[in-house]
């Protein structure tokens, strides 16, 4: 794990929550970085206690940020930046097309988003576990998403 470089100079950098600085670099998923707080460390534990865990996507070459839904985000995907600023959305499919038409960018699949949200102990998995297909997230509180992902 490393800390996220700075690929646009030092007055560039997206406002909080969105500035990659604040965490590690876990992995990636082709041009984008899977950020998060070290695990175990002390902003991972105050995060985690609060209801505020997430992961954030990053594409570096773009100085693109997506979080996943947590507390802190009042339970919504927010990307940065949109028209100027931040955007939320519950509906990730949603909120895929509207990011491909405004900012050009293809956001990866909810299912790898899901994934890793689930193996990094995110709050976003609580919430998932209820998503319909073509729903938006908090839509239907019958539908186990997991059933349609393969490991």
């Amino acid at each position: 794990m490393t800390k996220v470089p700075d690929p646009r100079g030092e007055h560039d950098w997206p406002p909080r929550p969105h500035d990659p600085r604040d965490r590690i670099v876990l992995g990636t998923y082709g041009p984008w970085e899977v950020c998060g707080f070290e695990p175990g460390g002390r902003f991972d534990t105050y995060f985690a206690e609060r209801g505020m865990k997430h992961l954030q996507f990053w594409l570096p070459e773009a100085g693109f940020s997506l979080l996943t839904p947590s507390r802190l985000t009042g339970g919504r995907f927010e990307v940065f930046p949109f028209a100027g600023w931040k955007h939320a959305s519950t509906c990730y499919g949603g909120l895929i097309a509207d990011v491909a038409s405004a900012c050009g960018v293809d956001l990866p699949p909810l299912f790898v988003v899901l994934t890793l949200a689930s193996h990094h102990e995110c709050e976003f998995v609580e919430l998932a576990k209820n998503v319909v297909p073509g729903e938006c997230l908090t839509d239907s509180p019958d539908f186990d998403i997991w059933r349609y992902i393969v490991f």
